[in-house]
């Protein structure tokens, strides 16, 4: 039976009941949800409240930053002086929020600011050298890298050489020493003593933003845009604990509320209802249509989007994405089947720890998002390269406890460069080093990771009844959005459960079914599962589920409904 046997289910630990009781009353929760904060190892009612109830009250002070004081202190000078100014960002979601929240800002500053952000395709990541020269032509006299630039040491040298200052904004690691930078503002900088270093690229300009706002007005602090903070930050696929949880809780809010007209249009093309966006939303539905086009043609479209205050530009700009998301989609999918039939027909499993694949004709913008389902469905760190062109450009995805940049360092000798994080890397690499960096790559992998570490864990957070599970519980779990990274979604589990009436392939290969414990009854859908309708076995109590807890509405009626993410059969 399709139960997946390489899941290991870790269950939750078991606590005293007078300790959950106490914590209940003192707190107006029901059970499940006190239980899950223990588990996730929140023991006090102040640490439970900090989870459920993040402030904006708990940001660390922008000025803890090293260079925050010398980076504001540039920055005014060129706002008063009319110096021209450059946002110089990422291509991804996290730099075109990042962009479009310093210019914006800077704008209502009257400062004398432009952004760029280079090709994917011709120009690739980062601050080059090329790109210097054509901006000290149009008098370019600071730049400000956002979500990018830790790692541009000749572009940087060579801007200098040129009489350009470089202010740095960067949340990714820092792999040679940075001299000539005016200031660096990154927390995971050489020497850096900020102490949460989980901000993304997006968070790193807020911090920046604050810093400056506090210079400029007189220690007043700058909580807007949280909407444009939120949506780079879940979609960057960063922990969502310590900062980034007020950030993203406060921007969730900010976003269901959002008056910006870009993102409005965003949204009503994408068939969001304010008041009801969820980081699901942003990581699935808006966050890919603000990715398409830097994947498939110019970022320039989103940053566009989300600064104008045209309605009708905002509408045509929104429809391009929209467009461009169904393209990425068509081409992101050829990529995934094709990795699939290589793994399949090449047997990567016995012996191979890491998967390294190359095909000529793939798209290099969409190679990443399906490393990462190769790298799920596998439970295996994943590079797919792209040789398109005179390099190959590889994108790679970790699994838990990988750190895919550290592997990555030890295989210098084989790449032009290479950049990211734990869980995210690119990569640039003549293709005649392909063979040699996959042998060293999966001979790393194997000397980091054990046989137990390929095998995909499930979080139990709580054992549940049925009788538990009900409108006061689903309004309770919302307090945890935004989920993500550090504060996934918690997945419940019941034992003794019976399938009831006709289980049914929705979708061409989703489960649709209805589940029972007593006399509850559950509708639940299994996203993938559509193979499972032939073997469950109806009306016999011998399955234990795990599952998530959601809202479902269909025509227009609200409903609870079990996702249903992993079968058991006793």
């Amino acid at each position: 039976m399709a139960y997946d046997k390489n899941i290991h289910c870790i269950l939750p630990q078991k606590f005293d009941n007078n300790r959950v009781c106490q914590l209940q009353q003192a707190l107006s929760l029901s059970r499940p949800v006190v239980e899950i904060l223990l588990n996730r190892g929140y023991h006090s009612c102040d640490e439970m409240r900090g989870v459920l109830f993040p402030s904006l009250d708990d940001l660390h002070d922008p000025f803890l930053f090293n260079d925050m004081e010398k980076a504001t202190e540039r920055i005014v000078k060129a706002i008063k002086e009319k110096e021209r100014i450059l946002i110089y960002g990422d291509y991804d979601v996290d730099g075109v929020t990042a962009v479009t929240l310093l210019v914006k800002n800077f704008h209502a500053f009257c400062a004398d600011v432009f952004y760029y952000i280079p090709d994917r395709q011709k120009e690739g990541y980062g601050l080059s050298v090329e790109s210097i020269d054509s901006f000290q032509k149009k008098g370019i006299k600071l730049i400000i890298t956002v979500d990018c630039g830790i790692n541009a040491v000749d572009a940087i040298n060579h801007a200098n050489a040129a009489g350009l200052d470089v202010i740095v904004t960067d949340h990714h690691s820092q792999q040679r020493s940075l001299d000539n930078a005016y200031a660096i503002i990154n927390p995971k900088a050489e020497g850096e003593n900020y102490p949460f270093r989980e901000l993304a690229g997006v968070g790193v300009a807020f911090k920046l933003l604050d810093g400056l706002v506090k210079k400029m007005k007189g220690g007043k602090e700058h909580f807007e845009d949280l909407d444009l903070v939120v949506l780079g930050t879940i979609a960057d696929i960063v922990s969502l604990k310590g900062e980034n949880r007020a950030l993203t809780h406060q921007g969730l809010e900010a976003l269901n509320s959002t008056r910006k007209t870009g993102l409005c249009a965003l949204l009503e093309k994408a068939k969001c209802r304010k008041g009801d966006i969820s980081s699901h939303d942003i990581a699935f539905i808006l966050g890919p249509r603000l990715n398409a086009s830097g994947r498939i043609g110019t970022a320039q479209r989103s940053v566009e989007l989300l600064l104008t205050d045209d309605r009708g530009n905002a509408w045509e700009h929104a429809s391009y994405l929209d467009k461009a998301n169904r393209t990425r989609r068509e081409l992101q999918e050829r990529v995934l089947n094709e990795s699939i039939e290589m793994i399949e027909r090449e047997g990567y499993g016995m012996g191979i720890n890491g998967i390294v694949l190359e095909k000529h004709d793939w798209h290099e913008g969409v190679i990443g998002i399906a490393a990462s389902k190769i790298s799920e469905r596998y439970a295996r760190p994943t590079i797919l390269i792209s040789t398109a062109g005179a390099f190959g450009k590889g994108s790679g995805r970790s699994i838990k406890g990988f750190s895919l940049f550290d592997a990555l360092r030890q295989c210098t000798e084989y790449l032009v460069r290479f950049g990211g994080h734990q869980h995210a890397a690119g990569i640039t690499i003549e293709k005649k080093n392909i063979s040699a960096f996959r042998n060293a790559f999966n001979r790393i992998v194997g000397e980091m990771l054990t046989e137990e570490d390929f095998v995909s864990e499930l979080q139990v957070d709580c054992i549940a009844s049925f009788n538990e599970i009900n409108g006061k519980l689903l309004d309770e779990l919302k307090l945890f959005e935004p989920f993500g990274v550090d504060n996934e979604k918690p997945v419940f589990r019941t034992s003794s459960v019976d399938f009831v009436g006709y289980p049914r392939i929705v979708g061409k290969k989703h489960l649709k079914t209805r589940v029972r414990k007593g006399k509850m009854i559950f509708e639940a859908i299994g996203f993938g599962q559509g193979a499972l309708v032939k073997e469950i076995e109806i009306g016999r109590n011998i399955y234990t589920i795990d599952y998530k807890i959601e809202k479902n509405v269909y025509k227009g009626k609200k409903s609870i409904q079990l996702h249903l993410v992993h079968i058991e059969k006793h």
